[in-house]
């Protein structure tokens, strides 16, 4: 939950919002919000929200994407 508030204000600093997310994504914003607390699962919200802040889904939720070291043999 400390993540979520975290992220919602570090939209608000960027000037975005869950809302503003979800309107752009033709969307509810409680989806953007049960994505965010990771209630749900979604590449294309997470996404957006990393968009709005400059970064990428791995850096805000690593355990959702985690880091394969190693390649296939």
């Amino acid at each position: 939950m400390a993540q979520h508030e975290a992220l919602k204000a570090r939209l608000r600093v960027a000037g975005s919002s869950f809302a503003i997310i979800a309107r752009n994504l033709n969307i509810q914003p409680t989806t953007v919000s049960a994505t965010s607390l990771g209630k749900r699962r979604s590449r294309r919200i997470e996404a957006a929200i990393a968009d709005a802040l400059g970064t990428t889904p791995e850096a805000i939720w690593p355990d959702r994407y985690p880091v394969h070291k190693g390649g296939a043999t």
